[in-house]
């Protein structure tokens, strides 16, 4: 159980942390940014996965217990991609029809 929850915790944390570094960066690098700053945070979570999954399966039995924390965390990250992305696409342009109607 502590495995579930540390996993959880870590898979939180790392994507606060990527949305808090997203929004720091100007928008014009953001798309970049992104699309090169998920493909190298989810290689680092598969490689912590994969160790992790190694690890539990040489002390223990329970290997589907790891399957299923690792498919809950990659369906998670799914779910974090499918949400943020139309956000980060969608908002400076929204933002700009605003501000250039306003200008007008």
């Amino acid at each position: 159980m502590n495995f579930i929850l540390e996993l959880l915790i870590f898979c939180i944390f790392l994507s606060l942390l990527t949305y808090s570094t997203f929004l720091l960066l100007t928008y014009s690098t953001f798309l970049l940014t992104y699309l090169f700053y998920i493909l190298t945070y989810l290689l680092i979570l598969h490689s912590y996965l994969l160790t992790l999954c190694t690890y539990h399966f040489l002390l223990s039995y329970y290997h589907l217990n790891c399957i299923v924390v690792v498919s809950i965390t990659y369906l998670y990250l799914l779910y974090s991609l499918i949400l943020t992305t139309p956000i980060i696409l969608f908002l400076p342009l929204y933002l700009t029809t605003i501000l250039t109607n306003r200008i007008k």
